[in-house]
């Protein structure tokens, strides 16, 4: 996977939000993941230090070539 993030404000949005473990255990309960969380937040957070991440429709204007990959690696 090849990510570019220019300017550098994301490594200090992800820092801003990190907080220590509680334990060293791994969770038994509710596991929070991209599908079933409130992400709100994180993009207050992200708006704060100008990141932003492109919306499906975005990323096939930007990059058409993208796209065509996608439905390749789904056939």
């Amino acid at each position: 996977m090849l990510v570019l993030i220019t300017p550098g404000g994301f490594l200090s949005a992800i820092n801003g939000m990190a907080t220590p473990a509680q334990t060293l255990d791994i969770p038994r309960d509710e596991v929070f993941t991209y599908a079933n969380m409130n992400l709100k937040e994180t993009m207050q957070v992200f708006e704060r230090y100008g990141v932003r991440i492109l919306s499906m429709d975005e990323v096939a204007l930007k990059m058409p070539q993208y796209g065509s990959a996608m439905q390749r690696t789904q056939e």
